[in-house]
């Protein structure tokens, strides 16, 4: 039998991997399917994080939304799915384009390790 903290994970994970788009703390909280504290959400959330299980994506609003990461996500502490995000200005939703990676053409002695790239505009659902 699964205690409680592993069944929070399991709901969690299922939840973000099976969205379209980036989640907040609040969109996690209202689908999902059993109670738990917010505490335990942000703990959850932070351990996936470190793992490569999970990215965060923070909008202009500064609000953090949650994706699921591709496989091998992570390297050396660094998340390395540099890839293009939108944030839509009427919805609030944010994606990610997983197939629009960026690669950075950086000064010489600089090295990125991690970065942001956001274009915002309207989705596809808000335009119709």
């Amino acid at each position: 039998m699964q205690n409680r903290n592993t069944k929070t994970k399991d709901e969690v994970l299922r939840i973000i991997s099976s969205s379209s788009y980036a989640l907040s703390h609040t969109d996690i909280e209202n689908t999902a399917q059993i109670d738990f504290d917010r505490v335990t959400l942000y703990r959850i959330l932070s351990a996936y994080e470190q793992q490569g299980i999970v990215h965060k994506v923070v909008g202009n609003d500064g609000k953090a939304r949650y994706a699921a990461c591709k496989e091998n996500c992570q390297e050396h502490l660094h998340h390395k799915d540099n890839h293009l995000h939108f944030g839509c200005n009427d919805c609030g939703k944010m994606y990610c384009f997983e197939d629009r990676v960026i690669d950075l053409k950086m000064p010489k002695g600089f090295k990125a390790q991690q970065f942001n790239y956001t274009v915002y505009g309207t989705c596809p659902e808000c335009n119709a």
